[in-house]
Formats: structure tokens, C-alpha cells, sequence
């Protein structure tokens, strides 16, 4: 597996993380805390999958995927929504 043809998006995230892969393997995927604590596990569904992060409180999140014996870490940011529309609508 190339992991060039792996997309994660978007990132920084509000709610949900897409995964892309450029093919149907399956994989498995989670998500830990900076600590390494797991709070998140599940399989690719496809070459399309989305995970719900609205439960996470928003912090620094790492995404684990492993595909064929590969292991891709990637830092995701998870940022809360109301903060996100507050800095749209009322910049100061």
C-alpha cells in the first residue's frame, strides 16, 4: 500500500473525519488520545469512510490506520463547531 494514495479530510474537523484509500482494502483504524488511550476502533468501510467525532471533546487526537501490515499516525485536530461558527460571524 502507498500511503500517498491515503486522504484524510478535513483536518483540523468539527464532527466527522473522512478517510479515502484509493482502493477497497480493509483496514483497521483508531483513534487515541496523546496518551495513547484508545477511544475509537473500527475497519474501513470501502474506499470511503467516515468517523463521528463529535462525542470527542475538541484536542489533539491521533488516527492510527493500519492497512496490510502498514501503520500510518497522523495528528488530527478536532475543533468544536460553535467556536468555529463564533470566529466566522463575529470577528472582531
Amino acid at each position: 500500500t502507498n500511503t500517498n494514495l491515503i486522504k484524510f479530510f478535513p483536518n483540523p474537523t468539527t464532527d466527522v473525519l473522512n478517510i479515502q484509500l484509493s482502493n477497497n482494502e480493509v483496514g483497521n483504524i483508531s483513534i487515541t488520545d496523546i496518551n495513547g488511550k484508545e477511544l475509537i476502533r473500527t475497519q474501513t468501510s470501502g474506499q470511503n469512510t467516515q468517523i463521528d467525532l463529535s462525542n470527542l471533546s475538541k484536542g489533539v487526537y491521533i488516527l492510527n490506520l493500519e492497512i496490510n501490515g502498514q501503520m500510518l499516525k497522523n495528528k488530527i485536530i478536532n475543533k468544536d463547531l460553535a467556536e468555529e461558527i463564533l470566529k466566522k460571524y463575529f470577528r472582531h
